[in-house]
């Protein structure tokens, strides 16, 4: 992960709902309750709220997982609205 997008992704996570790892290679960073609840739905059972962390603390977790994911691992942040937007593009 870049200088960049650690900083990328520690801004977001300021302001979102949620973290969420597929325990393989897919990161998101949930911005709102919509987008917590299509992953519950889809079965994400690493999901985290962030009323139970600090950024600092989520950040750390987030950068576990992506140190744990395979080799198409990358983060993105999910809106309401199911927009995807790149924190950590995949490599």
């Amino acid at each position: 992960m870049r200088k960049e997008e650690k900083q990328d992704l520690l801004n977001k996570l300021v302001d979102c709902r949620a973290i969420a790892w597929d325990n393989c290679h897919k990161i998101y960073v949930l911005m709102d309750i919509t987008s917590e609840n299509k992953m519950r739905e889809y079965g994400y059972t690493s999901l985290i709220l962030m009323s139970d962390l600090t950024p600092k603390i989520a950040y750390d977790i987030v950068v576990n997982w992506y140190e744990k994911s395979c080799a198409l691992k990358f983060v993105e942040s999910i809106t309401m609205d199911m927009d995807y937007c790149s924190i950590v593009p995949q490599r």
